[in-house]
C-alpha cells in the first residue's frame, strides 16, 4: 500500500547517516513508486516528479491527480508517493532504488536538481550526487503477458557506494 510517516522518517535517517558515512545506499520495496510504461519511455507520460516543498492535503492530493494522469499508478504503492519522492530528491547519499511487483524490467533515471524523470537502459542506470536510480526487476517465473517479457532477474554493480549499473539475465525457457 504505500509507506508510513515512521517508515519515511526512517528512510530518511537511513539516507542522512549514509551520507555522514560516505556511503551510497540501496532501497528494496516490493512495489515501485511508478509502474513502468508496457512500451516506450516514461518521459512521454511524466517527464517531472516535483512534488513541491508543501505537504498538505491539497498539494498532496494535486501530486497524486499528476501522477495517476500518466496512466503509471497501477500495482504500485500509492500511501505517501510524495514525501518519498521529495525523500529521494533530498538526500545527500547517492540513492538506488528497486522494486519488483510489476514483473517488467525497466530502469529509470531522477534527477535531483529538477525531478526530471528519463527512461534508461538498464546498463545506464546508475546513482550519484545528481541522480537517483529508480529500477525495476522482472519476475523469475511469471512472465508479463501484455509486453511479452521473459522472466529473469537483475544483477547489479556497485563501486564505491554508487549503483555502476544493471545487467539483465533473462531465464531460459
Amino acid at each position: 500500500e504505500g509507506l508510513r510517516d515512521a517508515q519515511l522518517g526512517a528512510i530518511a535517517r537511513s539516507f542522512d547517516a549514509a551520507a555522514q558515512q560516505g556511503r551510497g545506499v540501496a532501497l528494496f520495496q516490493h512495489a515501485p513508486l511508478l509502474h513502468p510504461p508496457e512500451r516506450g519511455a516514461v518521459e512521454t507520460r511524466i517527464d517531472c516528479l516535483d512534488p513541491g516543498e508543501d505537504d498538505g492535503l491539497a498539494a498532496r492530493v494535486a501530486f497524486e491527480r499528476r501522477l495517476h494522469a500518466s496512466g503509471l499508478r497501477r500495482g504500485v504503492f500509492f500511501r505517501n508517493p510524495a514525501p518519498l519522492v521529495r525523500a529521494l530528491r533530498n538526500a545527500r547519499a547517492p540513492v538506488a532504488s528497486f522494486a519488483g511487483h510489476v514483473h517488467r524490467g525497466h530502469a529509470m533515471a531522477l534527477a535531483r536538481a529538477d525531478g526530471a524523470l528519463r527512461s534508461t537502459s538498464m546498463e545506464a542506470a546508475t546513482s550519484s550526487a545528481d541522480r537517483v536510480a529508480l529500477v525495476t526487476g522482472p519476475s523469475l517465473a511469471q512472465t508479463d503477458v501484455r509486453c511479452e517479457e521473459r522472466p529473469g532477474f537483475l544483477l547489479a554493480r556497485f563501486e564505491a557506494g554508487k549503483l555502476a549499473g544493471v545487467v539483465r539475465q533473462t531465464l531460459a525457457g
